[in-house]
């Protein structure tokens, strides 16, 4: 997952539940493992429920429930939009539950990453130790990435070392 993006994807949903929540309503966060391999985050609201004719175009570019001139809450519509996008680019998805008068429930299902099996830990030193250079730490876990960053040093006059973790960084 990429974390600025499910950072988005929460901020979007939080900011829309406190601004239609009533004063002194509450927000809940909630995380629950749905089958083996399933997250669940939910956020839910006690606001005014989504209207029904409004159901079907939640998710939609600029589709404000309110789009009036003389609404109370501002925003662009984009929000669930967004959430919508990203969440299906995680290869998510997200859903609602909602009940007018008593609240709605935003879902984002997400696969539950698996640890991966340790692998051994590969560093590549690419100059001699005490070759008068000044020597750069490259911490990097894509090595064709560090590759060019450390050719690039090279060819500017720098030795490096290469790490593809932040252990294996500081070991060195």
């Amino acid at each position: 997952i990429d974390p600025d993006r499910l950072h988005q994807v929460l901020a979007n949903l939080l900011s829309n539940a406190i601004k239609f929540s009533i004063a002194g309503g509450t927000v809940t966060v909630k995380l629950e493992r749905r089958d083996r391999d399933m997250l669940r985050i939910s956020v839910i609201d006690q606001g005014a429920g989504i209207p029904e004719a409004f159901r079907s175009r939640i998710f939609g570019k600029f589709e404000q429930a309110d789009a009036s001139s003389t609404r109370k809450q501002g925003g662009t519509g984009l929000g669930l939009s967004i959430v919508k996008t990203i969440v299906e680019k995680l290869g998510g998805a997200v859903s609602f539950e909602t009940e007018e008068g008593k609240g709605t429930s935003f879902h984002v299902d997400l696969a539950e990453a698996q640890r991966q099996p340790e692998r051994p830990v590969l560093t590549e030193r690419r100059s001699r130790p005490r070759d008068g250079r000044l020597r750069v730490l490259i911490c990097e876990d894509e090595s064709d990435v560090a590759a060019v960053i450390a050719a690039l040093l090279d060819a500017e006059g720098f030795s490096s070392d290469v790490a593809p973790d932040i252990a294996t960084a500081k070991a060195l």
